[in-house]
């Protein structure tokens, strides 16, 4: 009978330390950023945007500039992603991720060229 008792709440131990750290490792699911942050260099020589970011980590990020379209995924440790796309003739290059709220950029000089 001790026995039993003894093995009962070595498991009820077992169990309360697995419940307890599932919800402490919850915890880590608060550090996603649920927006997006970007930024935009426009190099005039090359009519070349560069545009660089943070959002949720390893998220395809669609890059629109016109006509272009490009797919990239975020790193997965810090969610940084860097594009480099020709934007000559454009205003505004559109930064969306699913199931967030997109971002317009406009290119600081457009070429006319």
């Amino acid at each position: 009978m001790r026995q039993f008792w003894s093995l009962t709440l070595m498991v009820l131990a077992g169990c309360l330390l697995i419940l307890g750290s599932e919800y402490s490792l919850q915890g880590d699911d608060h550090h996603y950023r649920h927006q997006v942050v970007a930024k935009i260099v426009y190099n005039q020589k090359q009519q070349q945007a560069t545009i660089t970011g943070r959002t949720k980590q390893g998220v395809i990020v669609t890059i629109r500039g016109g006509k272009q379209v490009r797919q990239v995924i975020s790193n997965k440790q810090d969610g940084r992603f860097l594009v480099r796309l020709a934007v000559k003739g454009q205003k505004r290059v559109v930064v969306q991720v699913k199931g967030l709220k997109a971002v317009a950029l406009t290119v600081p000089v457009v070429s006319k060229r």
